[in-house]
């Protein structure tokens, strides 16, 4: 378990620093005269941008639930190592989904010269918090398909 937390953790941050090296970039960009001026196209990517940051980070949220309640059914017939196999797998995806909206948020800010973008951005960042692996959150998750484990540690 405390691998998986480390590789979540070190995931986290790694997808921040990727955030602010695109921003770093695309302010550098935008100051060295590299703006995007078609007007229609700008509509256009505003647009699915936004749908897809409304889209993916409710989804994200609701599918990473999902399987991991799945995977705490009796009926799952998964092995503890594969558990945590595709327990990482799905954090990494539910991390990633919502990064890549705020790097591509922050990216068309400055090179499309769309400030209210941020907003966009922001939204994400705040929905990152949501993804932040803690011992807590990683202990209830797991509690949820380790249950014998967890009545033990409550009993005690």
């Amino acid at each position: 378990m405390e691998s998986v937390k480390k590789s979540l953790v070190w995931a986290y941050y790694l997808c921040f620093l990727m955030v602010i090296i695109v921003a770093v970039g695309s302010y550098l960009m935008s100051r060295s005269g590299m703006v995007f001026d078609n007007e229609q196209a700008k509509v256009t990517i505003k647009s699915i941008l936004i749908i897809y940051v409304l889209a993916s980070i409710p989804f994200s949220l609701w599918f990473h639930h999902r399987e991991v309640v799945k995977m705490g059914d009796d009926a799952c017939t998964l092995k503890p190592s594969e558990k945590l196999k595709r327990y990482r797998m799905l954090s990494f995806l539910r991390i990633g989904l919502i990064t890549f909206g705020l790097m591509a948020s922050i990216l068309f800010c400055y090179v499309m010269v769309q400030r209210d973008l941020l907003y966009l951005a922001l939204i994400c960042a705040v929905s990152m918090i949501f993804c932040k692996p803690t011992t807590k959150k990683l202990d209830e998750d797991f509690s949820v398909f380790y249950p014998s484990e967890s009545q033990k540690s409550d009993n005690q």
